[in-house]
């Protein structure tokens, strides 16, 4: 593995590969450079995250990008790579080969775009840095943030609904306790002056009677 080229703009249409290089940090100068018939036949792909950026010289993309073969970047410093795989039965030796003898060719022509990498690296604002940062953030963890607001909305409704219970229970226990003032004011006790004689039963009558004779 060893670096092709580092840019600060990698442009793909999966037909023409483009490298931007920066010239100033004060101007929004580039320099075009054409990708897509260096090295033999580039397959442009992202690996693990947004910010790997790797070219290689295989006909088909590799399945797994793990281990020595995945890289990470720093914003506005994106690198290139070319992979090649010295692989036992490899299925295009020839094309390896072609490719090998390229790059040699190639390697003298492309040395003067590798020269303005320390100089774009410092043309970032504060601003820019934050803003960056925060969109990398934001993109690690949209997982955790999907979990965080559905945990406050649980708890909201766990919240609404703990409070209309309890609303409702209150007018309940409200509604009982008048209804039972009620029918106590309707219950007339023996000893009461408003009673009905006409209505009355014989056996209240003598009650009533002996309990006067006996409090004479």
């Amino acid at each position: 593995v060893f670096v092709y080229g580092i840019y600060d703009l990698i442009l793909s249409n999966h037909k023409q590969i483009f490298g931007y290089t920066r010239t100033s940090d004060t101007k929004r100068a580039y320099v075009l450079t054409n990708l897509t018939d260096c090295v033999a036949q580039f397959t442009l792909y992202q690996g693990l995250s947004s910010s790997q950026l790797v070219l290689s010289n295989l006909l088909e993309p590799v399945t797994e990008h793990k281990d020595e073969k995945s890289f990470k970047f720093h914003p506005y410093e994106i690198r290139v790579y070319i992979i090649d795989y010295k692989e036992k039965g490899l299925h295009h030796p020839q094309k390896q080969k072609h490719a090998t003898d390229q790059s040699k060719n190639k390697q003298s022509t492309l040395s003067t775009v590798t020269k303005g990498k320390d100089d774009t690296s410092q043309s970032l604002t504060k601003k820019q840095k934050a803003s960056l940062q925060k969109l990398e953030e934001m993109s690690r963890n949209p997982l955790n943030q999907a979990e965080q607001s559905q945990k406050n909305i649980i708890s909201k409704l766990a919240e609404a609904t703990t409070r209309a219970l309890t609303e409702a229970s209150n007018q309940q226990m409200k509604k009982k306790s008048a209804s039972i003032s009620v029918y106590q004011e309707r219950i007339i006790p023996p000893d009461s002056s408003a009673i009905d004689l006409e209505n009355e039963p014989i056996y209240k009558k003598r009650e009533r009677q002996r309990s006067l004779v006996l409090d004479f």
